[in-house]
């Protein structure tokens, strides 16, 4: 059994939050009454006090509510399946064939594990210590019977493509306007890198994935790389960390060049992962599979060649007879030596009863 708990950093972290967002709380519904405050424009901070209480009400209260839910958010799991921790497994055993999805969850965090139906089994906090190691295990034990792992082709919607565009008409524009405008170093200059850095990051970030017959498709905006499974090492799944947040990415690693980096394509993370991994070992448990069949095919004609030219040696230098009981193997030199007919076949390594490729009746 291998256990899974909050990292207790994460918890820390939230309670600190929680005392931040309080404060700020209080300090906007103390506003109205510190001293000055009514003598300059009462509506203004009227105004702010009502946003402090919204927004950090808001979050205070979210905070609040999550880490009631943190004592509970750790899991175990064995060979037999998962549970909570507060349950028991007794209680709270979801057994692997059970686990019908591995549904990711970017926004909150987390993974849903569900059942038939898309019901709800389990959830899985991305802040758990060796989620890494957890991931793992639900990705190869439980989702089996997900039907979108029949999909073999994912890749980025058409917004992801449009915002980009946005971004450059924007920011193009807006360099023109700084530019005329008085300002050339800040129009011409400074947007012309941020544009270039958005086209570049545009260009070189992979926008679709496919899997065919005997490669990975890896396509790009203007460019396809083809993935042969002879060239795929591994195909895992990692996680980069921005603001605190993990995202996680499929990375396909290769014997001759960097990881080809596989993030948001429309599809979860999961779902790209199993499928790309399946399709690698597949191909490479098939090519194993008629190597090794190869191989015992040659293993057995060297062994009956072997078989034959030994038996064909010792023909050359015995030859046989037979009477009622026994079979005789007269040598090149006139010895006769007499062998029940089982011991001449285990001798000769072929079988044969009572009579031999040559016979005669003794004299």
């Amino acid at each position: 059994m291998q256990e899974f708990k909050l990292d207790k950093k994460y918890v820390t972290l939230m309670k600190g939050c929680l005392v931040v967002f309080i404060a700020f709380l209080a300090l906007g519904f103390a506003l109205p009454f510190l001293p000055d405050e009514n003598e300059g424009n009462p509506n203004g901070t009227l105004m702010v006090t009502v946003m402090c209480t919204v927004v950090f009400g808001f979050f205070s209260a979210l905070t609040w509510r999550t880490l009631k839910k943190l004592p509970f958010a750790d899991v175990a799991a064995d060979d037999d399946g998962v549970w909570y921790m507060h349950i028991g497994k007794d209680k709270g055993l979801i057994a692997w064939e059970k686990i019908h999805r591995v549904k990711e969850r970017p926004y909150m965090q987390r993974l849903d594990l569900l059942g038939t139906d898309n019901q709800e089994l389990l959830k899985v906090e991305y802040q758990l210590h060796g989620f890494e190691m957890l991931r793992d295990v639900l990705n190869e034990r439980a989702g089996a019977q997900d039907s979108d792992l029949a999909q073999s082709k994912f890749s980025k919607g058409l917004l992801y493509h449009l915002v980009y565009l946005a971004c450059v008409v924007g920011f193009t524009a807006l360099g023109f306007y700084v530019g005329a405008g008085g300002n050339p170093l800040l129009g011409y200059g400074a947007m012309s890198v941020l544009v270039v850095f958005i086209i570049y990051e545009y260009l070189v970030t992979a926008t679709g994935v496919q899997v065919t017959g005997n490669s990975i498709l890896v396509a790009y905006p203007f460019t396809k790389r083809n993935i042969p499974f002879n060239d795929i090492e591994d195909v895992v799944i990692a996680d980069e960390f921005h603001k605190g947040n993990r995202i996680p990415e499929v990375w396909i690693i290769t014997n001759n060049a960097k990881p080809y980096k596989l993030k948001q394509l429309g599809s979860d993370s999961n779902l790209v992962y199993k499928t790309l991994k399946r399709a690698a070992n597949l191909w490479t448990k098939t090519k194993k599979h008629t190597k090794t069949h190869k191989n015992r095919e040659k293993q057995g004609t060297d062994h009956d060649k072997a078989k034959t030219a030994s038996s064909v040696g010792l023909r050359s230098r015995f030859s046989l007879h037979t009477n009622n009981n026994f079979m005789c193997c007269q040598q090149a030199d006139n010895h006769r030596y007499f062998f029940p007919p089982s011991v001449v076949g285990q001798i000769l390594a072929i079988p044969f009863s009572r009579k031999a490729l040559w016979t005669s009746d003794l004299p």
